[in-house]
């Protein structure tokens, strides 16, 4: 991946986000893939006004699914969903969705 493109991921980071390198270059093979499928003219350009999409896709993604889980977590009575972390007394322990 080239250096201008890890300063998008440093952006995120910078704000907080948890963007690991592997999910960079993941977005990033994505997007080499979708220029290749899409028969971009002029990819070495392109990559850098798709690139920071792609990664705001992906976050948005990560978000939507981290939510809809512990939404299931909550409805299965789970007691990480209610508070953040595994409790000694789970009554869940024989369905946990996180161990």
């Amino acid at each position: 991946m080239p250096e201008e493109l890890k300063a998008t991921i440093d952006e995120w980071r910078d704000k907080g986000v948890m963007i690991s390198d592997e999910a960079a270059e993941s977005v990033y093979k994505l997007c080499l893939r979708k220029m290749k499928i899409s028969k971009v003219e002029d990819p070495d350009n392109y990559i850098f006004l798709l690139y920071p999409d792609e990664v705001k896709n992906f976050l948005f993604r990560e978000a939507v699914n981290a939510r809809t889980f512990l939404m299931m977590m909550e409805k299965e009575g789970c007691e990480y969903g209610k508070q953040g972390r595994c409790v000694k007394d789970c009554r869940q322990k024989d369905r946990c969705l996180i161990r």
